[in-house]
């Protein structure tokens, strides 16, 4: 991976993880764990399969520069490594609305509440600094990991489609998730939007 040698820019600190934008030097890395087929059946790929550097370019350049389209790296706080990453698209201003997508793609950091606070973040986010008043996703049912996290981040489940997902020799269902601007208390940007009042 070749990145700048100065500190990376951060948009979103939280305890575990902080989120930035994406840097080009990055595809390479981003090429790496979007290969890994696990990863794509989480992420939701119709059919997995490899992966050119090229295709990749091309999602680059589709989410850097759509303006329905905020997408975010997101880093693990101690060390600064880029683990993933996480966006909104879909956004709609007029119905102040978006689909909430992550890929956590550094194997080593699955199951450790980061993809849990990068959700978190990414839901202030959406709330807090766009306006936005829903925001939704949809997961596979056979992804309890990803579920589990959704909910610990303030999504609720809203509705499935049934038998949607063929995967492991059987059908699974396509979960729906959604959260709503007024179920949901900003961890982090509340503060910027209304500082503390003194007393």
């Amino acid at each position: 991976m070749v990145e700048p040698l100065e500190a990376p820019i951060i948009n979103i600190a939280g305890k575990l993880v902080a989120l930035g934008p994406l840097s080009k030097g990055m595809l390479p890395l981003f090429t790496r764990w979007i290969n890994d087929f696990g990863a794509q059946h989480r992420v939701g790929f119709p059919i997995p399969g490899p992966m050119t550097h090229e295709a990749e370019e091309q999602w680059y350049e589709s989410v850097s520069t759509g303006s329905d389209r905020h997408t975010f790296v997101i880093r693990e706080r101690e060390s600064m490594n880029p683990i993933g990453s996480t966006g909104l698209h879909g956004i709609d201003l007029r119905n102040r609305s978006a689909t909430f997508g992550i890929m956590i793609g550094d194997p080593s950091a699955r199951g450790k509440g980061y993809g849990t606070e990068a959700t978190a973040l990414m839901l202030d986010y959406a709330f807090t600094i766009l306006g936005l008043h829903s925001v939704s996703l949809t997961v596979a049912e056979f992804n309890i990991a990803g579920q589990r996290a959704y909910a610990r981040a303030g999504f609720r489940k809203s509705g499935r489609l049934r038998e949607n997902r063929w995967f492991a020799g059987r059908w699974w269902d396509q979960m729906y998730m959604d959260c709503l601007a007024d179920e949901f208390e900003s961890p982090v940007l509340a503060r910027l939007v209304v500082p503390d009042q003194p007393t």
